[in-house]
């Protein structure tokens, strides 16, 4: 039976074999591997240094579909790239008067449903709603199929939620999401948002509105292996303090009792709040 070595240097020399061994196994591999060529399939023009782009997911005709939003005068887009480098602007947002079509869509994935469409969220648009602050709605939830015909299955309207971020679609082929907004959450001024539920015909049930002290901002959502929903919150909790205002922040602070100077002035503003919208009127005139 062969002992391994007791002194220092055969410990030494054992370890030293391990890593040449190891060195050697990993050199012959990448020298077996073939050689990698980055290829750029397509430029998509329109956009600037102020684009945000959703990452892409492939349908089941092979092809890559993703959302983009140009924050410097557009409402975002949906397009098609194909394996080939072609691309094709499905649908642009905001097309219909008020945006009831849904404007600027999240710059998470879209979602492939189970019967080959894809589905997605618009941060406004739909419906106009009062606490959407832009007055072009608190967001939707639409279908859009292949070929780029949109359907908006759910608009927003403040109570139900309010800037929907997020979508997921369960084992059980309903649909489960997150608004940052919204909700009855007494706290915030809009609401503290919502996790909500959505049939595939588009009827949309709250399953929970944030208080603050249970999370503010929701931001995603995921289904494990037992079958609920895990998430977090951007912001609240019980060990939560902030101020109250300046900057214009909207939200209530008369019923929290512990309040101090919070140390990054800027942590609290909204996610992706836009600050210059331009004139939609001008569009439709």
């Amino acid at each position: 039976m062969n002992r391994a070595p007791s002194s220092f240097f055969g410990k030494s020399f054992a370890i030293l074999r391990s890593i040449c061994l190891t060195f050697a196994l990993c050199a012959a591999m990448v020298a077996g591997s073939p050689a990698q060529t980055f290829t750029t399939l397509t430029n998509i023009p329109g956009y600037d240094q102020f684009s945000v782009f959703s990452p892409l997911i492939q349908g089941t005709d092979g092809n890559f579909y993703g959302t983009a939003l140009d924050f410097s005068g557009g409402y975002g887009s949906v397009y098609r790239v194909a394996a080939t480098g072609t691309l094709t602007i499905l649908y642009n947002f905001c097309t219909q008067p008020n945006c009831t079509d849904g404007a600027e869509p999240t710059t998470n994935p879209l979602v492939l449903g189970t019967d080959g469409n894809f589905y997605g969220v618009t941060y406004y648009g739909g419906a106009t709603c009062a606490s959407s602050g832009i007055g072009l709605g608190c967001g939707t939830v639409f279908k859009m199929t292949p070929s780029g015909v949109l359907t908006v299955l759910h608009s927003f309207d403040g109570t139900d939620g309010n800037n929907p971020t997020w979508l997921i679609q369960s084992s059980g082929g309903n649909f489960f999401g997150t608004a940052s907004n919204g909700g009855s959450g007494s706290i915030c001024v809009d609401g503290c948002g919502t996790i909500f539920k959505m049939t595939p015909h588009g009827t949309v049930t709250t399953l929970h509105s944030f208080n603050f002290s249970d999370g503010w901002i929701p931001t995603g959502l995921v289904q494990a292996t037992d079958g609920k929903l895990y998430g977090t919150t951007t912001y609240g909790g019980a060990n939560y303090a902030f101020i109250c205002g300046p900057y214009g922040l909207q939200y209530n602070c008369g019923t929290v009792s512990k309040q101090r100077e919070f140390l990054r002035h800027n942590a609290l503003f909204p996610i992706r709040q836009r600050q210059h919208l331009p004139d939609h009127s001008a569009r439709h005139a």
